[in-house]
């Protein structure tokens, strides 16, 4: 697989539409988007923050934060689906996964806002994500039963 340009991210965005129509942008996280990231978790009903970190969590701890905004840090990659609403970027949907290869497995966690549940990005995201595993040359892809560390 091609290093990341790690200068020129936008070229690894793609743009596709939620079920009711609205432009969704799915890119790789930068470290400006840590208090953005922080109010999507923070945002999520109990139960989807519960489900995406496996554990009762209010927010996303600031250890796991710092992974989600620094690409490649602890081995780790993390994406945003963003939509316009109201003149702005706002969050509707994230992912973090890393390649282990020496066991050629993608292991991934996801989480779609509450409100925008249901408009396909979801599935638009783990599609995405399935097409980054291919370019590792992954051979297992498996959510992870625990809090994506």
């Amino acid at each position: 697989m091609k290093p990341l340009d790690l200068d020129h991210l936008q070229q690894y965005s793609d743009v596709l539409f939620s079920r009711s129509g609205d432009l969704v942008t799915v890119r790789f996280v930068e470290p400006r988007d840590a208090q953005a990231l922080q109010d999507y978790f923070r945002s999520l009903s109990v139960r989807s923050r519960y489900n995406r970190l496996m554990g009762a969590a209010s927010e996303l701890p600031q250890t796991q934060l710092e992974k989600f905004v620094h690409l490649g840090h602890g081995g780790g990659f993390s994406v945003v689906a963003t939509t316009r609403v109201d003149g702005g970027d706002m969050i509707v949907g994230e992912a973090r996964y890393a390649f282990d290869p020496e066991t050629a497995s993608f292991e991934f966690g996801l989480s779609i806002d509450d409100r925008w549940q249901g408009q396909g990005i979801g599935a638009a995201l783990l599609a995405n994500l399935e097409c980054r595993a291919a370019a590792f040359g992954a051979e297992h892809v498996f959510r992870r039963d625990t809090a994506f560390q």
